[in-house]
């Protein structure tokens, strides 16, 4: 949408364009996302995971039990006692979240 400061109004853009403005918006989070941490980094832990995603590791944790009514939907990689997630799947896993809200 476009601010008119003249009248102080806004004015809808077409489907299209609305539609390219999102896919650009989120190619540039794609990139973002790959910039925040270490490229060399693919695996995180819970609290890494978290703040990635903007929940909190308890959040994860609790999500992570054999008896959670709703399961955490990333599957973890258990390695020496540690709970960590690829970050590649948490990435498909925002993704899915991106193209469930544009719907």
């Amino acid at each position: 949408m476009k601010f008119s400061p003249a009248n102080q109004t806004l004015e809808p853009l077409d489907a299209k364009a609305l539609t390219r403005l999102h896919r650009e918006v989120l190619a540039e989070i794609r990139e973002l996302r790959k910039h925040l941490l270490s490229p060399q980094k693919r695996l995180l832990p819970v609290e890494e995971a978290a703040d990635y995603l903007g929940v909190s590791p308890k959040t994860i944790r609790n999500r992570l039990g054999p008896k959670a009514s709703k399961p955490f939907p990333v599957k973890p990689v258990r390695h020496g006692g540690k709970v960590l997630f690829r970050r590649d799947d948490l990435d498909a896993y925002i993704d899915h979240l991106a193209a469930e809200g544009s719907k």
